[in-house]
């Protein structure tokens, strides 16, 4: 069980292994919660909201690593209002990150999710989450249609992404 400072080294590892910037709060809470879901231990809990996973944990550790004057994190807003996650230029790495003990900085996996769109990561981690919560086959992609019927041209290639990274079969289990 992780504590706080080290949910928030594992958060400075994937920033520093995914380039340093994270748009969007959506795209950080599926990327964590996908990568958690590939065993690296992040501690972050989560539960289901309209936009997908979201961890209140993850929340409050973004809150203080954004914090003005100790946080490693600088917050700001794109051009649509949207939050943007940066390393400070001052933040330095003077340990080893937890993160960096699982996921190489040349992870193809990892590297994939942080270039996917926040919409596309949506979709895949509801995926997940729904197999994780028992759902199978048709009844699967039913809650999914149900959930996310505005993103259904991202549904064949997350269904597949799913069976390749997370090695489980949703459209045809039963």
């Amino acid at each position: 069980m992780l504590d706080c400072s080290e949910r928030l080294a594992c958060i400075k590892g994937i920033f520093e292994i995914a380039g340093e910037k994270i748009e969007t709060r959506k795209k950080l809470h599926k990327l964590v919660y996908l990568l958690q879901e590939l065993g690296i231990e992040l501690n972050q809990d989560f539960t289901f909201h309209h936009y997908g996973v979201f961890s209140p944990t993850l929340a409050n550790d973004l809150s203080l690593a954004s914090a003005e004057d100790t946080g490693f994190l600088e917050e700001s807003r794109d051009s649509q209002g949207a939050y943007v996650y940066e390393l400070k230029q001052t933040s330095e790495s003077n340990t080893e990150s937890i993160v960096r003990s699982f996921v190489s900085e040349e992870d193809p996996i990892l590297r994939d999710l942080v270039s996917k769109q926040p919409r596309y990561l949506e979709v895949l981690s509801t995926i997940v989450y729904l197999y994780r919560n028992h759902y199978r086959g048709e009844r699967l992609v039913a809650k999914l249609k149900e959930l996310k019927p505005d993103l259904g041209n991202y549904f064949d290639e997350a269904f597949q992404q799913a069976k390749e990274i997370y090695d489980f079969s949703i459209k045809d289990d039963v």
